[in-house]
């Protein structure tokens, strides 16, 4: 105990203190074999389920990450009172989930302890001895019982430190996205001012032509922090607001497409853009992606998407460097349901081909709804 509790003190991750508390709970019960295993729900049934975390004793590595269920009435000691149970030789309590390796190996004498942390039972310690052993006695039990308290311990050190590390982390991404908006993206504007306005001094056309191409790099290198920015600032789990959810839209169709799609926000989408137009704009993006994977043969791709407060109207633009429609090619579903979801909300949509080559679509909505 005064080993796990040091370690526990000391820092060490949860796997190096899961590994010393299988080998000593086996140690203390004269055990052959030991297991920690922790709960999640969402079993086969609905009910909860044990995931081996640490194992102890010849072969358990094999059993690292494999998921089981409890058998009968042994499944109540998850969400009963936390009571211990020790079984005989010839069987075993574990149930092997998603084909998870049957616990064939350890058919002894052993026991089940819950490790019971705010009163939940978050896990449990099992040893096994091999068959032929005796059974494991009420002395036995009861070290063991009092060991587990350990575990329940580490597993709590290793949520906070998880806890802690992805505060950190979160920490650290917001820190970062406003050094580049407050620092880079503004010497990168600076300078682009200024390289327009020596534009306007220069005599020689193939000069200014060259300066202003460098303004447009810049102005391209500006959309890409601000994206970088944009997606440093959405949480880990979730996208927050239209801009992180197509932010999402975008990057999940990074890999269909093969290249990434340049993206260009513009407006107060988040504050402007109501709720009743959004599942359809996300659908429209996404559908006006697909299209381009499919059908466009596209080395790279635009979308941009901006509010217009004085006209009162939210813009989706999706164009690409493709083959472009033709005249002959039969309108699709996919743009059907695009230009229905547009004037159902009042708008508009139309696909026409590039300035150069490709297609262009453009999807525009007004921002009030008719009632």
């Amino acid at each position: 105990s005064t080993d796990v509790t040091d370690r526990l003190l000391r820092g060490a991750d949860f796997a190096e203190t899961a590994d010393v508390i299988v080998a000593k709970a086996a140690e203390i019960t004269q055990a052959d074999a030991g297991f920690l295993l922790l709960r999640a729900d969402g079993g086969p049934d609905g009910g909860p389920q044990l995931t081996v975390r640490a194992g102890y004793g010849d072969g358990t590595e094999r059993f690292l990450g494999c998921r089981y269920g409890l058998d009968g009435a042994r499944a109540a000691l998850l969400t009963g009172d936390g009571a211990s149970c020790r079984f005989d030789g010839g069987s075993q309590p574990f149930v092997a989930l998603d084909h998870a390796p049957p616990p064939d190996r350890y058919l002894g004498p052993g026991a089940l302890v819950p490790l019971s942390s705010g009163g939940r039972v978050v896990g449990v310690v099992s040893v096994v001895r091999e068959e032929g052993r005796p059974a494991l006695s009420d002395a036995d039990v009861r070290m063991l019982q009092a060991f587990a308290g350990h575990a329940a311990l580490a597993v709590e050190f290793s949520r906070a430190a998880a806890d802690r590390q992805r505060l950190a982390v979160l920490e650290d991404r917001d820190r970062i996205a406003r050094d580049l908006h407050d620092l880079i993206i503004q010497r990168l504007f600076a300078v682009g001012l200024g390289l327009q306005g020596v534009g306007a001094m220069v005599g020689r056309p193939e000069v200014a032509d060259k300066l202003s191409a460098f303004v447009d790099d810049l102005d391209d290198t500006i959309r890409d922090v601000r994206k970088t920015i944009f997606s440093l600032q959405e949480p880990p789990d979730r996208p927050s607001g239209l801009r992180g959810e197509v932010l999402r839209v975008v990057n999940a169709a990074t890999d269909t497409l093969g290249f990434e799609p340049r993206l260009r926000l513009d407006g107060p989408l988040d504050a402007a853009v109501p709720d009743a137009i959004r599942p359809d704009l996300l659908a429209v993006l996404g559908e006006a992606l697909t299209n381009v994977a499919r059908h466009a043969r596209a080395g790279s791709a635009d979308v941009e998407v901006g509010v217009d407060t004085a006209a009162g109207t939210v813009t989706l633009v999706v164009s690409d460097d493709g083959v472009g429609p033709s005249a002959d090619d039969p309108t699709g579903h996919g743009t059907v349901n695009m230009a229905t979801r547009a004037r159902r909300l009042g708008g508009e949509c139309r696909l026409e081909g590039g300035s150069e080559r490709g297609a262009r679509l453009v999807w525009s909505v007004p921002l009030r709804l008719a009632d």
